[in-house]
């Protein structure tokens, strides 16, 4: 039994964490997992054209053209080659990977179900179970729940049309013969544990302030544009003279009439591009400046460089300080490429270790017919390639091998 400590006074941040997490209540609301969720902002950041284009491109490289199945140990190449088949089967496979990585980065938590299916394959005995899509799963539909006899075990529910109710995601391996969903027919792309965040934490939840003030300031500019695009016009009349008129009766009575008569003559003036004045009225037009528009597209163009520098690391040459085109180009570059190479290594892993190793659990039976045992962690990896870094690597290693003039500095670029 825990030794409860001698002082009990409990400081803000516990009794928030305790909210946060749903302590008391039994289980965690999305409206108190991250602010995004609180203010019902996944639109607003999901939508913003500056963060759709900067995760677009980042899940792109990051998920690669094609996925190789490498045998770390030779002894496990029959493995490797049933994993290829099996995994040709998955439709769509790269638009998966690109979307894991997107909603995992964004949001924090990217959450895909394996929906599979029984196959006979050609030269292998038995029937064999393999993955056929995996479909995205909104985080939304997804709460923590905590156990009412035990607070300190919680466990993951989700939305399932079907009943139209929620149900709990069971462990496979405590539950064996469980007919609903477990937690092994997810896969779960996990971009940062925070405390706070209960449901992880993204990218969402920094780019969320960039987002609301872009809303905002997109808004006061298009009103700038409507209210400001025309000049100010300015007529200076003669009261008394205005409400003479030739014909007995027919005149301006009142000094509001007059004003609101030469109202409605500036408005047709300005759609009729005429006007026609006596030579004793004065009538000045005030050109807007650009000030107020200059601050606003500044703000906003503030707002996208950050957002572009957060997720790709790196922003455009001409925004730089000093130094040579060349040389920053090649920091960027490197930048970028170390962003790249974390999250791809990270979707590799989950790929392996939710995707790759379940194909070979769920068929251990057909691969003991055939005399194999179940590969553990590490004996079968799954590698993300990309066409031009393989041909390019490619050509280094045969540079280096041939020990031409090049090879230093290709050895250095490396």
């Amino acid at each position: 039994m825990a030794v409860l400590a001698r002082v009990q006074l409990i400081p803000s941040y516990v009794a928030d964490l305790r909210s946060l997490t749903g302590y008391y209540l039994g289980y965690i609301p999305n409206e108190y997992a991250d602010q995004p969720s609180a203010d019902s902002a996944y639109d607003l950041i999901y939508n913003d054209p500056a963060i759709a284009h900067s995760m677009h491109l980042l899940s792109l490289m990051v998920a690669g053209e094609y996925v190789e199945i490498v045998a770390e140990n030779p002894a496990y190449e029959p493995h490797a080659q049933i994993a290829r088949r099996c995994l040709s089967y998955v439709r769509d496979f790269t638009h998966a990977r690109k979307s894991l990585c997107y909603h995992g980065v964004l949001f924090g938590l990217g959450v895909q179900r394996k929906r599979y299916r029984h196959v006979e394959m050609r030269d292998l005995p038995g029937i064999w179970t393999v993955p056929e899509r995996l479909v995205e799963v909104d985080r939304r539909r997804m709460r923590i729940e905590r156990d009412p006899q035990d607070k300190q075990t919680t466990y993951w529910t989700v939305w399932e049309p079907k009943i139209d109710k929620y149900v709990i995601l069971e462990d496979r391996c405590n539950c064996v013969d469980y007919s609903g969903p477990t937690v092994q027919d997810f896969l779960w792309y996990v971009h940062e544990y925070e405390e706070t965040n209960p449901y992880f934490r993204g990218f969402g939840e920094i780019l969320y302030g960039m987002a609301y003030i872009k809303k905002k300031a997109m808004q006061y500019w298009a009103d700038l544009a409507e209210s400001w695009s025309k000049p100010m016009a300015t007529w200076f009349i003669d009261s008394a003279k205005a409400a003479i008129d030739a014909s007995l009766g027919s005149g301006h009575p009142t000094h509001q009439q007059i004003i609101n008569k030469m109202h409605d003559i500036i408005e047709n003036a300005r759609a009729r591009h005429s006007l026609v004045l006596d030579s004793s009225y004065k009538l000045e037009w005030a050109e807007h400046g650009s000030v107020g528009q200059n601050i606003i597209s500044e703000l906003i163009a503030y707002c996208d460089q950050r957002i572009q520098l957060l997720i790709l690391g790196a922003q455009l040459t001409t925004q730089a300080i000093a130094g040579g085109s060349y040389a920053l180009g090649q920091i960027h570059r490197g930048e970028l490429q170390s962003i790249v190479q974390y999250n791809r290594l990270r979707l590799e892993e989950v790929l392996e270790y939710g995707l790759l190793y379940d194909i070979f659990q769920m068929n251990w039976q057909q691969l003991a017919m055939m005399g194999l045992d179940v590969p553990e962690p590490g004996d079968v990896k799954l590698k993300i390639k990309v066409m031009n870094e393989e041909i390019k690597q490619q050509a280094i290693q045969q540079q280096l091998g041939q020990g031409g003039p090049g090879a230093a500095k290709l050895a250095g670029q490396m």
